[in-house]
């Protein structure tokens, strides 16, 4: 599983890698970098619509990289990367109930996933 994980966190960590940077040299069109984005989870929608977390049954790091990631493209697309994938909705809410995470989720600040310069979500 940790071979499996480590692969599943650089596949994680590129699509985060474009869509973050099409938030900063991008044209500041959320519709246009919804597409991009929502392109960019095909791969990983289709790990967890077989699995309940991206490496199978157990929770690993790449999970917790992943949601962060579903929940900026959830952002981008005003929630229209659901209707696309409706796997990544079950996985995101499903990992925001477990013990701990879910209390942190309800008591969190929202915050911004980029700083001031970014065309996007600044």
């Amino acid at each position: 599983m940790y071979a499996r994980a480590e692969m599943l966190w650089g596949v994680v960590s590129d699509a985060k890698g474009f869509i973050t940077m099409q938030c900063y040299r991008g044209d500041g069109s959320k519709e246009v970098l919804a597409l991009k984005a929502t392109d960019r989870l095909e791969l990983l929608a289709q790990t967890v619509n077989k699995n309940k977390y991206l490496a199978g049954d157990k929770l690993c790091c790449a999970d917790f990289a992943f949601v962060e990631l579903v929940e900026m493209v959830e952002f981008i697309s005003d929630g229209k990367v659901f209707e696309k994938y409706p796997a990544l909705k079950t996985y995101r809410d499903d990992i925001f109930e477990l013990s701990g995470l879910k209390e942190y989720i309800q008591k969190r600040a929202r915050l911004p996933f980029n700083n001031k310069v970014a065309k996007i979500n600044n």
